[in-house]
């Protein structure tokens, strides 16, 4: 290892040094991995060269700076950014610093009016043709998280609390998957014949709430458990 540098919103470690290969008549290489604070592991980027040195950010956090044998490299990071689209609505998260927490805005986009809501940290935003998903962490210091389905202009219309942590989130116009490392949970947030809402109510059949849970490897799941678990 030969530099490791926080990025300039403390989001992502970039770690470089040169690996070395164990086949014969391969050249070591210059990599830098990068991880998320958690210790995930994001992305790798070799980089040519014989020997890299060192790196830096630049302060908008969307380049880096790599110093390989006698020449500067520069390479765009392209973060993943939250956003979804439906109902003629772009809903996009920005962190902001000053309040410390994620400004949700929806966005019509034949109106142009815009609707911001502030939420403490979001995950993931699915979208749907009517509605969008925000997964979101609790305001509860328990670890757990939320789903929140939400219409064009940022009403939640139905949540629901989870143990498991929502890497992964997806959603139709009747059901919202989330996932973690290992187990799968399936919600269907409406039935399939609710007829389309009008904006800021709950659509019919809203209350109908099926739940399914299940590990990777089981052969069985589980329908109507009102509280995931993850495992152990």
């Amino acid at each position: 290892i030969t530099s490791a540098r926080w990025n300039p919103g403390g989001s992502t470690l970039a770690i470089a040094g040169m690996q070395t290969s164990n086949a014969a008549g391969e050249k070591d290489a210059g990599v830098v991995q990068f991880y998320a604070p958690t210790g995930q592991h994001l992305r790798t980027l070799r980089v040519p060269g014989t020997s890299l040195r060192s790196i830096s950010w630049e302060g908008t956090g969307l380049r880096i700076a790599l110093a390989v044998d006698y020449h500067i490299f520069f390479a765009n990071v392209r973060p993943d950014h939250l956003w979804g689209y439906f109902a003629h609505t772009l809903v996009f998260a920005m962190m902001k610093k000053e309040r410390n927490e994620h400004a949700v805005v929806f966005w019509d986009m034949q109106t142009d009016e815009r609707h911001t809501k502030y939420i403490r940290e979001v995950l993931k935003i699915a979208s749907s043709e009517e509605y969008c998903t925000l997964a979101t962490k609790s305001d509860d210091k328990d670890g757990s998280h939320v789903l929140i389905v939400c219409n064009a202009i940022g009403s939640p219309v139905e949540s629901k609390y989870l143990t498991l942590e929502p890497l992964q989130v997806s959603m139709t116009n009747t059901h919202v998957c989330a996932a973690s490392e290992e187990v799968i949970y399936v919600w269907q947030y409406r039935s399939a014949n609710a007829k389309p809402s009008e904006a800021g109510m709950s659509p019919a059949g809203i209350r109908r709430r099926t739940e399914t849970v299940f590990h990777i490897d089981d052969t069985q799941v589980t329908v109507g458990s009102e509280h995931p678990v993850a495992p152990a």
